[in-house]
């Protein structure tokens, strides 16, 4: 995947500089909303002989913003390249439950992460606005923020424990995926699109300490996005 983006990319620069002199390339930003998930989280309960236990996974509703360029790569604008620089936030939230008698235990974590994203995605606009677009894209990690909070009830007895890391220990810093969508261009430059971007890479980073037996876990985000192109040239 790595080595096809480098090729799709060196091929992005190669074409903007033949291209620009025919008028061919807009430049534009786009911001919007992130439902974003990580794979192998799912839900889960287990009651059995007096205990219980439960697990629950919730998405993460975060931004994103940045700029992106429409290459034209056929006379009739049918075809086109689409890179782009994207500010994203992923993440998820994840509880677990689990009781036996008089005793129970709860813990909650809340992952937040942002990236810088550069998608390269081929474009097919196939008239009156309307257009589909995938391709593949390489992320960098640039933040991580882990909340964690757990609660113990033995009895009549409680305590409550909180947590917060900050740093990127155990998180791979580079990402990569595919980005896939569809969308809606108006004549004044103002254009709406739904994106799934499908993280292929393990987000963890479990260095000399790899577990014999080990969930991968990916980004999983839709993206709900407005754009709008500035210039063309």
């Amino acid at each position: 995947m790595k080595k096809l983006f480098t090729f799709l990319v060196l091929s992005a620069c190669m074409l903007t500089n033949t291209y620009a002199q025919d008028g061919k390339i807009s430049l534009g930003v786009r911001a919007g909303l992130n439902i974003a998930s990580i794979s192998n989280t799912g839900d889960a309960s287990v009651n059995a002989f007096g205990s219980s236990s439960s697990v629950k996974t919730s998405p993460k509703f975060l931004p994103h913003l940045g700029l992106f360029s429409e290459i034209k790569l056929s006379d009739d604008g049918f075809f086109s390249l689409q890179p782009e620089l994207l500010f994203s936030m992923r993440g998820y939230s994840y509880k677990a439950k689990a009781s036996s008698g008089n005793s129970s235990s709860e813990t909650d974590i809340d992952l937040v992460t942002s990236y810088i994203d550069i998608p390269l995605q081929l474009k097919f606009n196939f008239g009156k606005g309307f257009y589909v677009m995938a391709g593949p894209y390489v992320g960098f990690l640039l933040t991580a923020t882990s909340k964690t909070k757990t609660k113990v009830v033995n009895g009549s007895t409680s305590s409550t424990t909180e947590d917060k890391d900050t740093s990127k220990d155990g998180l791979n810093t580079i990402d990569a995926g595919m980005y896939t969508g569809v969308g809606y261009q108006m004549e004044n430059g103002l254009s709406f699109a739904v994106r799934w971007c499908r993280g292929f890479s393990d987000i963890n980073d479990y260095g000399s300490t790899t577990p014999t037996v080990r969930a991968k876990n990916s980004n999983n985000v839709f993206q709900f996005s407005l754009g709008f192109k500035l210039k063309s040239f």
